[in-house]
């Protein structure tokens, strides 16, 4: 399960929301008019967004949370260090094991030495700590190139905080992720404009992206313009980095 911290009233359970999404098809027409998008095009992003009403989310592919992925990648270069220092010690233990020879107490009776089955597991625990340590290895050389090199296999890493202090709403963050994808595959300019006097922020796509969540909510609840801007940068943060 995914914890979320929701800060405005998502209509959470909402019986529509499966399998063409939470849009009803009259809220998919009224969009597609006033905005010009086709139909199929909201009723595609409405299946986007299919499960954001859920009681519990289950995110199978959270790592477009640059936050989150930030950290788990320092995480796993203190695990990557951690493993590498072991490694050394269980060379050292290695080297110093082949130095000894064990009597075997089962001799008398044609038994294999027991201290032979202990070295075998020992050594392949080794090398299969040497192996996670490769894999490890490659997963964050993976996140932090440019390019994966194979993308059928490419890694993505996301931290699993479960610190509610630090819970962020993460049904927003599907919603508007979700619509800004939408938003820049139809050709359209991510941005929006800010009054010289009152800083007040608007524009399409801001008033798009409200009259979904308006869709979403019950009461009919807009996101704050700044909260709309943060996203919106941590959006274009997240689509720099995977270029």
């Amino acid at each position: 399960m995914t914890f979320t911290n929701d800060r405005i009233p998502w209509n959470v359970g909402n019986a529509s929301a499966a399998p063409r999404g939470p849009l009803s098809s009259e809220q998919v027409q009224h969009l597609s008019e006033k905005y010009g998008f086709g139909f199929a095009k909201i009723r595609q992003l409405s299946k986007d967004m299919c499960g954001v009403l859920q009681e519990d989310l289950h995110l199978s592919q959270p790592e477009f949370r640059q936050d989150l992925r930030d950290r788990a990648l320092k995480e796993m270069g203190c695990a990557i260090k951690d493993l590498e220092k072991a490694k050394t010690q269980l060379d050292r233990a290695a080297a110093a094991l082949e130095k000894i020879r064990f009597s075997n107490p089962l001799a008398h009776v044609g038994g294999e030495n027991p201290a032979l089955i202990h070295l075998e597991k020992y050594s392949d625990g080794k090398a299969k700590i040497e192996d996670f340590l490769g894999f490890l290895r490659t997963v964050e050389r993976n996140c932090k190139s440019e390019g994966a090199v194979d993308a059928v296999f490419a890694f993505s890493v996301s931290h699993t905080d479960t610190d509610k202090r630090r819970v962020t709403d993460v049904r927003r963050e599907i919603v508007v992720t979700q619509i800004f994808n939408m938003w820049e595959r139809s050709g359209r300019k991510l941005s929006y404009t800010t009054d010289p006097i009152s800083s007040k922020r608007s524009g399409q796509l801001f008033a798009f992206v409200n009259d979904v969540v308006a869709c979403l909510t019950e009461p009919s609840t807009p996101i704050d313009t700044d909260t709309l801007k943060m996203d919106l940068d941590a959006f274009k943060k997240y689509s720099a980095s995977e270029k």
